[in-house]
């Protein structure tokens, strides 16, 4: 029930394999200098998160700073989230994080009631509240989602004008990322057709993702 967590806009920073050994030099002069050092140890369990042999130790670095750590909480419940159903630690991570203000959290919570599966049925409304909240905060793949609800009706009442401001807000976050990485924000499928848009033959093209419950990359 857990699997690597491939290349994806969050979080910011994600080190190479390479350089996880000098990562790891500096996390282990933190811990000697008594640090809380979570910020070097999340760099170690992101460098090692998206591959299958390192996986374990990953998954064992962001549970040390779960409960104080929304960044370290919400990447081990990626890491949980495949193969696990509602009730499961990837939800109850994502609350808690959600719950909180973390961004990142509530968007997973967003793409998890957008798609459903098995396990977590379809909430549209749910779905877009998180959304936006996560896009309030800012959150870049959350406001082209938003976006998206308004101008098909999901979850919301359907407001095309309201959609093209959000699309445009998340065009311009992702411009203003642009100069330091290209913007992989996933935009989620569900497993069932969606209904056709009101507009579908001239909104802006979105970037395909397939399917959000067994992939995690986009642009």
């Amino acid at each position: 029930g857990m699997v690597g967590i491939p290349k994806r806009a969050w979080p910011p920073i994600q080190p190479e394999l390479e350089e996880v050994p000098g990562l790891r030099r500096a996390l282990e002069a933190c811990e000697a200098g008594g640090g809380a050092c979570l910020s070097e140890r999340f760099l170690v369990a992101t460098g090692l998160s998206s591959y299958k042999e390192h996986q374990a130790e990953a998954a064992a670095l962001y549970r040390l700073d779960a409960a104080k750590s929304h960044d370290a909480a919400c990447a081990l419940a990626q890491m949980h989230e495949h193969g696990l159903c509602a009730e499961s630690e990837a939800l109850r991570l994502f609350r808690i994080g959600a719950d909180a203000g973390h961004a990142q959290s509530r968007y997973e919570l967003g793409v998890l009631y957008y798609c459903g599966d098995d396990c977590v049925e379809e909430d549209e409304p749910r779905a877009y509240a998180y959304f936006l909240a996560a896009a309030e905060s800012g959150h870049q793949g959350a406001a082209f989602m938003v976006g998206d609800c308004l101008n098909d009706g999901a979850g919301v009442r359907r407001d095309n004008g309201a959609a093209l401001r959000w699309w445009v807000f998340a065009g311009d976050r992702a411009t203003a990322a642009r100069g330091a990485a290209p913007s992989r924000s996933r935009s989620p499928r569900r497993r069932s057709s969606r209904r056709p848009s009101a507009n579908s033959r001239t909104r802006p093209a979105r970037p395909s993702a397939g399917d959000a419950r067994r992939r995690r990359e986009s642009y």
